[in-house]
């Protein structure tokens, strides 16, 4: 890959792909080859693969992807979060596919050492760990023991 034709990427973590901003500002995933796995402007924001999953960001999110949660009545005891402004967020495999689709929070997991990912839909809290929701992690790290 020629990271000089991008202008960031995000370098896979026990993955295959990596995620890169193209000159237009656009995110995109390709693969070792340099093939597109993931179209350039399909979400607003990617996180870097790591495990098989990425984050992504829907274009309806009204947010920074670094915030997610609008609360009102800040302070009081009372606080709502207002889900007309939580990112639409979702989880995609390496082969683009939408594995967990643009409904949820999904907290960060790129560049961490946790063993499950965590989501939220409302006040819901939901986690599944990286096998649940590629299964083809664990055959893999299966065949590559017995190499």
């Amino acid at each position: 890959m020629d990271d000089k034709q991008y202008r960031r990427t995000k370098p896979p973590i026990n993955s295959r792909i990596t995620v890169v901003q193209n000159s237009d500002y656009k995110w995109g995933a390709i693969d070792e080859q340099g093939n597109v796995v993931v179209p350039f402007g399909k979400y607003a924001w990617i996180d870097g693969f790591q495990n098989g999953l990425a984050k992504v960001i829907g274009y309806n999110d009204s947010m920074s992807p670094n915030i997610v949660l609008h609360f009102t009545n800040w302070g009081d005891d009372n606080d709502m979060a207002d889900d007309t402004r939580v990112a639409a967020q979702g989880i995609v495999n390496e082969a683009g596919d939408e594995v967990l689709p643009l409904e949820y929070n999904i907290w960060k997991f790129y560049g961490k050492d946790y063993p499950t990912i965590k989501y939220f839909k409302g006040e819901e809290e939901h986690t599944a760990t990286f096998q649940s929701l590629n299964p083809s992690l664990a055959t893999e790290k299966k065949n590559n023991k017995s190499e």
